[in-house]
């Protein structure tokens, strides 16, 4: 069952049901789901939470593609194989993410740079670059950031800003904010997997891609605006070093 976060309350209360019945059948039931989209009210979790305690759930957290498993799966979706350099470029690109390796090996500009000679794009030649991010991830993405509430959505354009990686001084000083204000929002990107922990008070986007998509959807004047409050956010928090900084 995919997307079991998706699924109707009469379904999740169902298959407890199922699994009771006949406790020793011979079935298997594999789902998958993402857990940042459920909260404690979500009724998965009490079926999550129950399935647990009776011994009945095995949880595997799905880890991206490496780079070799990259390559195989752009190589089956434009049926050519890819050079090392290309292959190199795209996990670099889409960092193992699936349905980004999926699209982004569907596009029409790499797929004419895919093989050992390329004609209309030459990606392998220095300096060339990947296409813009492909409409299907770009619309993914967009859609988990509307989610967001407007707080959390404006502390993610900000933070894109300062750039991939980000510390919570910096990020805090920038937004103006109270500092309680700002760790709810951080906190609510946290949970939905935009951003992740790296080490103390350290913080980075989970994909560069959400960060571009972040950052696209500010308007030129915001984009200023937020350039300005994190130069002068960096003056503050790193007074004592700023030649280093900067």
């Amino acid at each position: 069952i995919d997307d079991l976060q998706w699924c109707d309350a009469e379904t999740l209360e169902w298959l407890p049901y199922l699994l009771r019945v006949a406790p020793q059948a011979r079935m298997l039931i594999l789902g998958t789901v993402r857990l940042e989209e459920t909260d404690h009210e979500h009724p998965l979790t009490a079926l999550l939470l129950e399935l647990r305690a009776a011994g009945q759930l095995i949880e595997m957290e799905l880890a991206p593609l490496n780079q070799q498993e990259s390559a195989e799966l752009a190589s089956q979706v434009a049926n050519q194989s890819l050079t090392a350099d290309t292959a190199h470029r795209l996990y670099q690109y889409t960092e193992g993410n699936p349905l980004f390796v999926v699209e982004t090996a569907r596009g029409e500009g790499w797929q004419a740079g895919i093989g050992e000679q390329s004609v209309m794009l030459d990606l392998q030649s220095p300096g060339s670059h990947l296409p813009f991010l492909p409409p299907k991830v770009q619309a993914v993405i967009q859609r988990r950031l509307a989610k967001l509430s407007s707080s959390a959505r404006n502390l993610a354009g900000l933070a894109a800003a300062i750039g991939r990686s980000f510390n919570f001084e910096v990020l805090a000083q920038a937004s103006g904010d109270k500092e309680d204000q700002v760790v709810r929002s951080l906190d609510e990107l946290w949970r939905q997997r935009i951003v992740r922990e790296q080490g103390a008070n350290a913080y980075d986007f989970s994909h560069d891609r959400i960060r571009e998509v972040a950052y696209s959807q500010l308007s030129p004047m915001q984009r200023r605006q937020h350039h300005v409050r994190a130069a002068g956010a960096m003056e503050v928090v790193y007074a004592a070093n700023l030649d280093a900084v900067s």
